[in-house]
């Protein structure tokens, strides 16, 4: 019965959805069948996982996700020194809470030939928010007084673990600057390999003026982070402390709320390189992808206080892929001064997690309601989505086709610790206890 129910699932899904893809969907069904025309249970549930992930990523999977890498280390930047057509961009900036200049900064000590890049300067100042997005012309303008010609190769750097350098590397690449690099490790990083520095301001020359291209989807706004908050092959990450996130820490801007855009979730962004300021490699920023859950997310939207730390993540997960990036320009700063904005703090979340304490002991306490298994996850289905929980298609249908499988308990485990911020069902007693229950 369920082999046929589950057929026919695939058989509509795929004249629906997947028409080209129904070789590869034969083939799953093949592997998955035994000598005695039975399903085998653990490939069974492993390719039907695999199986969804097809149906629900393919539009978006690009022929190419690897990207070339944006960074440039340190030998290679010092082989650049004093070449043709290669300018050094120096993009030093400071928190508004940090009382130093990033101009004198940069007149103190920079690479030799480096220009100066305001993030303040070069934006838009007809919005009342911070440093953002300039239009096209007033980019093209502020490059070539810089002396930045668009066939140039621009190696960005700033001492300060990427704040700031990796938003004007976003700029130069949305704006269609393709040959830019950032400085892995930053000045500090240069300093310590022996690399010269001077204090006079360079001559900045440019033999044509700069031209770029009109931004495209790279940068969002505030109207489009609300589309994509009901979009569930997308996910928002935010660059900020845990404290900012959560709405336990002041924000370093006096009168700002507390809190975070609803469904976000938060990876710190320090918490993508070492101590030492070195950008970890590919394989690491996968694995942190993978543990949040969204390294097969189409659509990766970044977030932070203003925009600029939202780039540091952007810079390390272009490392793994270059498609579906984005980066929300306003950030918290434009959502939390919004009056319609909803937000989220660990207080909001007192009340889901005592109901979702209750739900799982009347789960794991009363054998009577699992004896109705489907109607029960039917209305365990209903309970989540009033609390909150965003269920994707596998997950939907998942309960119906493989309800008693271990595999499939852990994968929708870890599903759920997304769902919940990675705050609540992210112990392995809560595993176990799920998974027991479905596999009983």
């Amino acid at each position: 019965m369920r082999d046929n129910f589950t057929g026919l699932v695939r058989y509509i899904i795929s004249k629906l959805l997947v028409s080209p893809w129904s070789d590869r969907i034969k083939l799953n069904q093949a592997q998955c069948r035994m000598e005695d025309g039975s399903i085998d249970a653990n490939t069974g549930i492993n390719g039907g996982i695999n199986w969804f992930k097809i149906i629900r990523y393919k539009k978006h999977w690009p022929e190419n996700r690897m990207s070339a890498q944006p960074l440039i280390e340190i030998s290679d930047a010092l082989d650049c020194l004093n070449q043709q057509g290669v300018k050094f961009v120096d993009a030093t900036w400071y928190m508004p809470n940090v009382p130093r200049n990033a101009y004198e900064t940069y007149l103190n000590e920079h690479i030799p030939g480096a220009v100066h890049f305001d993030i303040d300067k070069v934006a838009n100042h007809a919005v009342d928010l911070p440093h953002m997005y300039p239009s096209l012309e007033y980019f093209e303008l502020s490059m070539s007084e810089l002396g930045i010609s668009s066939s140039d190769k621009v190696i960005v750097y700033d001492r300060s673990n990427f704040v700031a350098s990796a938003r004007v590397w976003w700029m130069f690449l949305s704006f269609g600057h393709q040959n830019v690099k950032v400085l892995n490790g930053g000045l500090k990083a240069w300093k310590s390999a022996g690399g010269p520095i001077e204090t006079a301001a360079p001559c900045k020359s440019s033999d044509s003026p700069y031209v770029g291209q009109s931004v495209g989807e790279q940068v969002i706004d505030r109207a489009q982070v609300q589309a994509i908050r009901s979009n569930p092959d997308a996910a928002i990450l935010d660059a900020r402390s845990k404290g900012r996130f959560e709405g336990t820490e002041p924000e370093p801007r006096p009168g700002l709320r507390g809190g975070h855009i609803p469904g976000s979730l938060n990876l710190y962004y320090g918490d993508v390189m070492g101590s030492d300021g070195i950008m970890y490699d590919p394989e690491r920023i996968q694995e942190i992808l993978r543990d949040l859950s969204v390294d097969s997310s189409p659509v990766l939207v970044t977030t932070c206080g203003s925009g600029v730390t939202a780039a540091i993540l952007l810079l390390a997960i272009y490392q793994v892929r270059n498609q579906g990036l984005r980066m929300y320009d306003g950030s918290w700063t434009e959502w939390a001064l919004h009056p319609d904005s909803e937000i989220e703090s660990a207080s909001s979340w007192v009340g889901r997690r005592w109901a979702l304490c209750g739900l799982q002991i009347l789960i794991f306490t009363c054998p009577e309601l699992r004896s109705h298994s489907i109607q029960f996850k039917f209305g365990l289905r209903a309970v989540c989505l009033l609390l909150g929980v965003r269920t994707t298609a596998l997950a939907r249908f998942s309960f119906l086709i493989w309800p008693n499988c271990f595999a499939l308990a852990t994968w929708l485990s870890a599903m759920i610790r997304r769902w919940f911020l990675r705050d609540f069902l992210d112990t392995g007693r809560q595993v176990v206890e799920l998974s027991f229950w479905l596999s009983a």
